[in-house]
């Protein structure tokens, strides 16, 4: 290993450590491991993905303090250092888009590959009645010739064991025939699937968006229906203010009116007059 290379594999177990430490550490913040700070952190470290991360991490420091020839023999654990790459996943959806097209089309895929066992046992069998003949050695029993028929089925054609007879190639040309439209069956299957799950998510995102339009309106409904009842409000209030308003009006031209009266009441008298004089 070159000096670079042996300095960026340790900055980066470095960085793989705190950040599965960090992550054991703050996992008790969620409601599902806040029971408790310890067993908490031990059921959230005993999960799948803590459990790659943790092999990912063990593998990284032996690789690293692996040095001695005695322990060459168990450098083969390097390839699960590929099990880092499942990182990639917490960051994208593309596992459990896969995950649900797969489920979604069970049914579907798991008819599609009972036929293609159907077909390849039907199409071993009779190879090997039709082979077997003259070339035993190859064609030397059912299970011998299946290999055969999976690499005419999926048109790879290794060539290391092909039929020599006129009916043996007829047949050779039929079952290839037959494998390219059966195995382009779940290409369309998974190719659906996942329209129909991408179909779904827009159409859970347009729900949701329409229930949030939904609830928009009805809250500017309520907000209309209290508007309105404020002005109903306020518009009683001023009716009820212009009504006494009025009756100001009319006890004040009653007072106008009493007073005049009493004015004239008092010129008139003996002491008005007096008092005029």
């Amino acid at each position: 290993k070159s000096p670079a290379f042996r300095v960026m594999e340790m900055f980066t177990c470095v960085v793989f450590t705190a950040e599965y430490a960090c992550r054991c550490w703050s996992c008790v913040e969620a409601d599902e491991f806040s029971d408790h700070w310890i067993f908490g952190r031990l059921r959230h470290a005993t999960q799948v993905l803590p459990l790659l991360d943790l092999v990912v991490l063990i593998v990284f420091y032996a690789d690293i303090l692996m040095t001695s020839d005695r322990v060459r023999g168990l450098q083969a654990i390097r390839v699960l250092r590929l099990l880092a790459l499942l990182k990639m996943e917490r960051q994208t959806s593309s596992f459990a888009t896969i995950l649900q097209v797969l489920s979604k089309k069970k049914h579907e895929l798991s008819a599609t590959l009972f036929m293609a066992m159907v077909l390849l046992i039907m199409a071993s069998t009779a190879m090997y009645y039709v082979e077997n003949p003259g070339q035993p050695d190859k064609f030397s029993s059912i299970p011998a010739t299946m290999w055969w028929a999976v690499a005419a089925m999926t048109t790879v054609g290794y060539g290391d064991i092909c039929p020599q007879s006129v009916t043996g190639r007829v047949l050779g040309s039929v079952v290839a025939f037959l494998g390219v439209g059966l195995f382009a069956l779940p290409s369309g299957i998974v190719s659906s699937g996942f329209m129909e799950v991408i179909e779904d998510g827009r159409r859970a995102e347009n729900d949701e968006i329409a229930n949030m339009i939904d609830e928009d309106t009805e809250r500017l409904e309520r907000l209309q229906t209290d508007v309105r009842s404020l002005q109903s409000m306020v518009e009683g209030m001023r009716s009820s203010l212009e009504s006494n308003q009025a009756q100001m009006e009319e006890m004040r031209a009653s007072h106008g009116a009493i007073l005049s009266v009493l004015r004239g009441g008092v010129e008139n008298s003996p002491i008005g007059v007096s008092a005029q004089t």
